[in-house]
């Protein structure tokens, strides 16, 4: 009985010293924003920054209860490559950053993360005969598994969360809608990323999001102007840790969400704010905060 109860946990103890500390890295889909020149080649900046709120539940009984503020940093190099009028070719290089300070314990961990390549077919470019013009676009690509999965910190293995890869190939696929009518018009979004199992038997919960926007274009010979406001809506399920589920994942949110994007000839800048107006995430101990989109880019 003695043997069967250290077994236990020494168990215990490595699935929550890996999987089961609170972070709030699962939520985070970038959407690409308002893009008006579809037949030209792209090169651009993104940044992405997401705070949280965090209270770390007792494990153990003489653990003591903790608060965090954790803060996650993407930069990412992009490249959009137009096959034809039809297809294009998208490339994402992220660069993480992640900060953790508890209490007066701070960790920080950065890096490459994982590379992913995207195609995007245009199924519908067309006017109807109110002079609508409707725009459809799909897309799948992979994600590669380039980032780091297996860092370690004094001696230990740090959590999936706080990696910067997930060590996983996994399938990205995205849709978009446009419509608009002079000056007016409504954009509709959606990504759903499927995430394969790594080699540690940990796999990521699949992760489905979707937004609508509403959009106004004031345009001249060299500048566009393209406000937006909507609503955004993530849902990511529960991560698994060789086949069992991961106690403190999982994301249910609804956002609102504005943005400008501004073009001067073939340069053009943007910044998304998006805030959660109701959430449900890692079974209630994360709270996000205010999520920032910036980007610039260059068409050629």
């Amino acid at each position: 009985m003695r043997r069967i109860s250290i077994v236990i946990l020494l168990l215990a103890l490595g699935y929550f010293s890996r999987a089961c500390d609170v972070c709030g890295c699962t939520s985070g889909t970038q959407f690409l924003g308002v893009l008006p020149f579809y037949q030209k080649h792209l090169l651009g900046i993104r940044y992405l920054h997401k705070s949280f709120d965090i209270y770390h539940p007792k494990i153990f009984i003489d653990d003591i209860e903790t608060n965090s503020k954790d803060v996650l940093t993407q930069v990412d190099l992009w490249y959009r490559f137009q096959w034809n009028t039809r297809f294009q070719l998208l490339t994402f290089v992220p660069y993480r950053s992640y900060y953790q300070k508890e209490h007066t314990n701070i960790f920080t961990n950065s890096g490459l993360g994982d590379i992913s390549i995207l195609g995007n077919v245009t199924f519908l470019d067309a006017y109807t005969n109110n002079n609508v013009r409707h725009t459809l676009l799909f897309g799948a690509g992979i994600k590669l598994p380039t980032g780091a999965n297996n860092t370690m910190q004094n001696g230990v293995l740090l959590s999936q969360f706080k990696q910067m890869g997930s060590g996983s190939v996994d399938i990205p696929m995205q849709m978009q809608w446009f419509v608009r009518k002079s000056n007016f018009g409504l954009k509709l979004e959606g990504q759903y990323k499927y995430n394969m199992t790594n080699s540690d038997g940990y796999k990521y919960g699949n992760n489905l999001s979707s937004a609508a926007d509403i959009i106004f274009w004031k345009e001249s010979a060299d500048w566009k102007i393209i406000p937006q406001i909507g609503l955004a809506y993530e849902s990511v399920a529960k991560d698994h840790n060789n086949g069992f589920p991961v106690a403190l994942t999982g994301v249910e949110a609804l956002y609102g969400r504005a943005s400008i994007d501004m073009y001067y000839r073939k340069i053009g800048i943007g910044i998304s704010l998006q805030v959660p107006i109701s959430q449900s995430q890692g079974d209630g101990y994360i709270v996000e905060n205010l999520r920032t989109n910036a980007r610039l880019l260059y068409l050629f």
